[in-house]
């Protein structure tokens, strides 16, 4: 799995907290779901990730909390001051975690989908399924 790079919920071009929170997740899903990293990659990530081990601290420490903080910066931006930070930390969790999912668990996204292969139009629906989910009630409705 390769870092998401530089995060587009930075880009002061995009006006709202929500368009730019859209942006990098949108980004951050496109990585995931990209075949460029081999399986066997994926596979480590996953055994390290379940043991919470030292080699995932330092996967963790290097790619995923630096993106993550963000992430977490940008939704306090879009939630409500009614919602707390661990409440703020937690959706901001599952949505990075479920995300994940769907290059950790991708027989569970096809099957599901009844696709046998990602293609640009399944692309397009994920891109509709963020829009929604910024905008949704996990992020800004109260707890």
């Amino acid at each position: 799995m390769r870092h998401p790079g530089r995060s587009r919920h930075d880009d002061p071009a995009i006006a709202s907290p929500e368009e730019r929170l859209e942006k990098a997740l949108t980004g951050y899903l496109r990585v995931l779901l990209d075949d460029a990293e081999p399986r066997t990659w994926a596979s480590f990530f996953a055994r390290c990730a379940y043991d919470n081990d030292e080699a995932f601290q330092l996967i963790h420490d290097q790619a995923i909390a630096p993106f993550q903080e963000k992430l977490v910066a940008a939704v306090r931006m879009i939630a409500p001051a009614s919602i707390d930070d661990e409440a703020v930390r937690l959706r901001t969790t599952a949505i990075v975690t479920g995300m994940a999912g769907f290059r950790l668990l991708r027989g569970i996204l096809l099957r599901g989908m009844d696709w046998t292969e990602l293609k640009s139009a399944h692309m397009a629906m994920v891109d509709v399924l963020i829009h929604d989910l910024t905008r949704s009630d996990l992020l800004t409705g109260t707890p």
